[in-house]
C-alpha cells in the first residue's frame, strides 16, 4: 500500500490568507499573528451562564509546528481557584466535534453539589474547530447531524474535504494535544486531571502519552481506546446481543429481539438506518423502552413502530455545526482511525479494492445479524472512503497510560463506546479503577450514581471504588464552601 503521499502544505502567506477565508467563510473570528512566546488566556470576563466560571480565548497557532503563523482563538471557561484542594481537572467533549464551554460551566455551576464545586478548578476547553469556530460543512451537516454512523453521498464528503483544503490537515487529535498543553500552561498549572467523555476520553489518554509529568489523574467515561481502533464498528456489533438481552430480562419479553432483528433486516432495506438507531438509544434511552416490542412487530411484518421511531431517532439527530461539528468530525476520526484500507494516506484509488476484498472476506458472521455491506455502507467506512488523503495524527498509539489514577466508567448497555472497550482500555491503565453502571448508557457522569464515583475519585481516592448503589454525591469533598 503507497503512503508516498502526503498532503501539500500552503507557504505561510499563502495558507494566513486560507485561513483568514475560510474562517469568515464559516462565521469565525479571523487569523491572527504573531504570537507570543507563551500562550495566555485574554477578553476573561465572568461567564453569563454559569455562576462562579470566567470565560476568555485562548489563541493557539493552527499549525502547532509554526508557533509564529496563523492562529485559532478557542473558548475557554474556568473557575479560578488554583489553589483548590483537589487540584485542577480539565473536561473535554466527544465526538469529535463537540463544544466544551456551553456546556459543562453551566451544567457544573447549576447541578454540582457546593463541596465538589469548590474542591477543584474546573476547566473548560472548546477544542479547535468546534463551538464558534466550528468547522462547517453545511451539506455534510444537514445530511448527518450528530450521528456517527450516518453516511452523506460521495459529493458532499468531497465537497466538504474541499471547502476544508489544507486546512483540514491541522485538526487532528495530535494538534488538540498540543492545544491542551498551551491551555495548561496559560493557566500557570503544572499538574492536572482530565475527564473525558466519549471521544474526549481518547484525547485525555493520548495528552497522557505525550505529557506523563502533567497528569495528576484520568477520568475515562465512556471510553475510546487510545489504540487498536478501526471503523468497522466490531466491538458495537459483539456488545449488540448482551444490550438487547439484558433489556429483555428485565422488560419481559415474549420473543428473542436478536432473532427478531435478524427477520426484520432480512425484509427491509434500512440496515444503516436501523443500526444508527439502535446505537442512538444506548445514548438517549438506555431502557431501551420501546426496542424490543417495536422489532417483534417488525419481524412479523408490522412496520408502523418501527418506523415511528427510526422517524424520531432522524429528528432528534439533527445538530448544527456549532453543536457537533460534523467537518472537524469527519476529519478526525479519518485521521485517528484505520480502516480495511490501512490508515489515511491510502490513495482514494486502492481504498475501493481494499473494500472489495473485506466484502469477500469469511468475517460476515463477525458481523451478525447485519451484513458486511451494511458494515461497509456505515457512515465510519462510507465517508471516510471518500475523504482525501490526509496525513494521519502523529500520536503515540500504543502500550500503556502513565502509572497514575485513573478512573475508567462505563454504562452496561452503551452501544457507541461499549463496555469491552472500556475493560480493553482497563488492560492498559497501570492505575485504573474500573465502574460500571449496568443500566447506565453512554456518558455515565450524567447519572448520579457515575458523579458521585467521580466526586469520590478526585477527593479521596479510588480505594473504595465503585461505590454502593445509591450513595449520596453531597458531602464526599469536604472543603470550606464558598459562594459562587
Amino acid at each position: 500500500m503507497n503512503r508516498s503521499f502526503f498532503p501539500r502544505r500552503a507557504g505561510r502567506a499563502a495558507l494566513s490568507a486560507l485561513v483568514t477565508l475560510f474562517l469568515a467563510a464559516c462565521g469565525g473570528d479571523d487569523a491572527v499573528s504573531p504570537s507570543p512566546s507563551e500562550p495566555r488566556l485574554t477578553d476573561v470576563a465572568p461567564c453569563q451562564e454559569a455562576p462562579g466560571f470566567l470565560c476568555g480565548t485562548l489563541e493557539v497557532p493552527l499549525d502547532p509546528a509554526e508557533p509564529e503563523g496563523p492562529r485559532l482563538a478557542l473558548a475557554v471557561a474556568y473557575t479560578d481557584r488554583p489553589d483548590a484542594p483537589h487540584g485542577t481537572v480539565l473536561m473535554l467533549a466527544g465526538g469529535p466535534g463537540q463544544p466544551a464551554v456551553d456546556f459543562y460551566p453551566p451544567h457544573i455551576s447549576r447541578d454540582f453539589p457546593e463541596d465538589l464545586f469548590h474542591a477543584v478548578q474546573w476547566v473548560a476547553l472548546d477544542q479547535r474547530g468546534t463551538g464558534a469556530q466550528a468547522l462547517d460543512c453545511p451539506a455534510l451537516q444537514e445530511r448527518i447531524g450528530s450521528s456517527d454512523l450516518l453516511p452523506a453521498p460521495a459529493s458532499e464528503v468531497e465537497q466538504c474535504a474541499a471547502r476544508l483544503s489544507d486546512v483540514r490537515s491541522f485538526y487532528g487529535s495530535d494538534a488538540t494535544v498540543a492545544d491542551l498543553d498551551a491551555l495548561r500552561r496559560a493557566l500557570g498549572v503544572e499538574r492536572w486531571t482530565l475527564n473525558g467523555v466519549s471521544y474526549g476520553t481518547y484525547v485525555a489518554s493520548q495528552y497522557a502519552l505525550a505529557h506523563p509529568e502533567h497528569v495528576q489523574g484520568l477520568v475515562l467515561d465512556s471510553v475510546v481506546p487510545h489504540t487498536g481502533l478501526d471503523l468497522t464498528m466490531q466491538p458495537v456489533v459483539d456488545a449488540l446481543p448482551r444490550v438487547l438481552a439484558d433489556v429483555c430480562q428485565e422488560q419481559g419479553c415474549t420473543t428473542d429481539p436478536l432473532s427478531d432483528l435478524r427477520l426484520t433486516l432480512e425484509r427491509r432495506a434500512d440496515d444503516v438506518e436501523i443500526f444508527n438507531w439502535l446505537v442512538a438509544t444506548s445514548v438517549f434511552d438506555p431502557w431501551f423502552q420501546a426496542v424490543p416490542q417495536a422489532l417483534a412487530e417488525a419481524a412479523r411484518g408490522d412496520d408502523q413502530r418501527l418506523n415511528a421511531l427510526l422517524a424520531q431517532a432522524a429528528e432528534d439527530g439533527a445538530a448544527t455545526a456549532q453543536q457537533l461539528s460534523q467537518g472537524l468530525h469527519v476529519t478526525t476520526l479519518c485521521a485517528d482511525q484505520t480502516a480495511p484500507w490501512g490508515d489515511a494516506l491510502t490513495p482514494l484509488a486502492e481504498r475501493e479494492a481494499w473494500l472489495t476484498q473485506f466484502l469477500d472476506s469469511d468475517l460476515a458472521s463477525h458481523y451478525a445479524p447485519f451484513s458486511l455491506d451494511t458494515i461497509v455502507a456505515l457512515g465510519t467506512l462510507e465517508n471516510c472512503r471518500h475523504w482525501p488523503p490526509i496525513a494521519p495524527a502523529a500520536l503515540v498509539r500504543r502500550g500503556p497510560l502513565p502509572d497514575v489514577p485513573t478512573l475508567l466508567m462505563a454504562g452496561g448497555r452503551d452501544l457507541s463506546t461499549p463496555l469491552s472497550e472500556t475493560e480493553r482500555q482497563l488492560a492498559l491503565a497501570p492505575g485504573g479503577t474500573l465502574v460500571v453502571l449496568p443500566q447506565a448508557g453512554h456518558g455515565v457522569q450524567a447519572w448520579p450514581q457515575g458523579l458521585a464515583n467521580v466526586a469520590e475519585f478526585l477527593c479521596v481516592g479510588p480505594e473504595a471504588l465503585p461505590l454502593p448503589p445509591g450513595s449520596d454525591i453531597a458531602g464526599r469533598c469536604a472543603v470550606d464552601s464558598q459562594p459562587r
